[in-house]
């Protein structure tokens, strides 16, 4: 949910057809800051997007196992009181802003920073297992 008082964190791909990570320490827009990504994505071509966040509060940005951003931040993210949307966000006015492609698999890990060493990996093959 992205409004002025209730903005956490978000995953996607936007207009510039990069991968951006953005976060607030607030909840509000001023404070938000952004990990974006340096490649530019092509349509009809499925990816692996993962970002993770280590002890030495490094964030980065990973596009099919390979780093393609990062930045360091030592703060808190805002703990959003709202539900999280997958698939489709609002902006600061209310406005329906839904994705525009497939998504197979959503995985949210909180306390591990799944790919932090080495800083590239062999992205899965097939789905996570259910159990």
């Amino acid at each position: 949910e992205n409004t002025t008082s209730n903005r956490s964190w978000t995953l996607a791909v936007e207009a510039t057809d990069v991968v951006q990570f953005q976060y607030s320490t607030d909840g509000g827009l001023g404070t938000l800051a952004t990990v974006s990504g340096a490649t530019t994505l092509s349509s009809g071509v499925w990816y692996h997007i993962a970002v993770d966040r280590d002890s030495n509060d490094d964030i980065r940005v990973y596009l099919d196992g390979v780093q393609d951003g990062n930045s360091n931040f030592s703060g808190s993210f805002f703990n959003a009181a709202t539900e999280l949307g997958i698939g489709a966000r609002t902006n600061v006015t209310g406005t329906g802003l839904p994705m525009t492609g497939n998504i197979d698999s959503v995985r949210v890990t909180k306390g591990v920073a799944r790919y932090a060493t080495p800083i590239s990996f062999v992205p899965p093959s097939r789905p996570f297992p259910w159990r």
